[in-house]
């Protein structure tokens, strides 16, 4: 409905982006000194052209990080991309590569965190369900596959569908250079789809992340922000026989929420459960009994007092 203005600061600019002005940094790029310039320079024009959004490229170092705080704290919307393991990693590298924790961790400055990562779609028309492939499977595939994509409204194995490796001709490409088929891809697969975890931090997270560290932040933002892992978002992409288990596996492994589980978190088993249970039992009797013990002599006491005093009167 409204067009948005979109413009970038980009080193090297590594694709047209449609309905952008796309600025490149110009500069001798063995002078760090000059690269900083070129990086203000850049900025201060793309500030002057009244943009609603500002994209600077991929933050690689600190200079081109600074400058994207510099953006933002103009009031603009930044929008940018950093390699790391996680969306909770994001701070933590921009951090470690020399930017100030105080201006990272800040709810109205860093105010989205996202991790993303591809993975392959099955081609609907010749993918295998479980029933066919299940007996295919190791021992080892079959039960780890059964552990981890069963969790209750969300995935079950029964639902998971695997890559025909040969392909059918709705899938199947074929490469041809100067005249000659060199190559047939796409055997079981057409496109790619994304798997993420977004983050909205706000400064309980932040002051958590700095203070007691990603595991922390992580444990709050799950159970206090309702935030949902790029694993679990997997698991609805599966459950949906959207993508290869055992592909996917190596792209965002099945047990990676377990393997990060914060210590804070721990497993609580059935018979844990059940000895916590008695021992509370054991205590509320112990309590009740202490306290009736205590009125029965206070009342004793009572009498007591109160027979002396009568004495005395007489």
């Amino acid at each position: 409905r409204y067009k948005k203005r979109l413009l970038t600061v980009e080193d090297p600019p590594e694709g047209r982006i449609v309905g952008a002005i796309q600025t490149p940094i110009l500069c001798d790029k063995a002078d760090e000194a000059e690269v900083r310039r070129a990086w203000e320079r850049a900025l201060s024009s793309a500030l002057r052209l009244d943009p609603d959004v500002i994209l600077p490229g991929e933050l690689r170092d600190l200079i081109s990080i600074l400058a994207g705080i510099f953006a933002a704290q103009t009031g603009h919307l930044v929008l940018s991309t950093l390699h790391a393991n996680s969306a909770f990693s994001v701070p933590e590298r921009m951090i470690t590569m020399g930017a100030n924790a105080g201006l990272v961790a800040d709810a109205q400055l860093l105010t989205g965190l996202i991790s993303q990562r591809l993975v392959q779609v099955l081609c609907p028309d010749c993918r295998v369900p479980w029933s066919v492939k299940k007996d295919q499977l190791t021992t080892e595939e079959r039960e780890y596959l059964e552990k981890y994509c069963s969790v209750e409204g969300v995935c079950r194995p029964e639902h998971l569908h695997f890559r025909n490796e040969e392909g059918c001709p709705s899938c199947r490409r074929a490469v041809t250079i100067n005249g000659r088929q060199v190559a047939t891809v796409g055997k079981g697969v057409k496109g790619r789809s994304v798997v993420a975890e977004v983050v909205r931090p706000d400064a309980m997270l932040f002051r958590l992340l700095v203070q007691e560290g990603k595991d922390a932040a992580k444990a709050y933002w799950l159970s206090e922000l309702g935030g949902i892992t790029r694993r679990t978002h997997l698991l609805h992409k599966l459950n949906a026989g959207l993508v290869d288990p055992l592909d996917a596996d190596l792209i965002v492994p099945l047990d990676e929420d377990e393997v990060t589980r914060p210590v804070s978190d721990p497993v609580t088993s059935s018979t844990d459960t059940a000895l916590t249970e008695r021992l509370a039992l054991v205590i509320a009797a112990s309590v009740r009994e202490g306290l009736k013990q205590g009125v029965e002599d206070a009342i004793k006491a009572g009498i007591t007092a109160g027979m002396a005093a009568l004495k005395e009167i007489a």
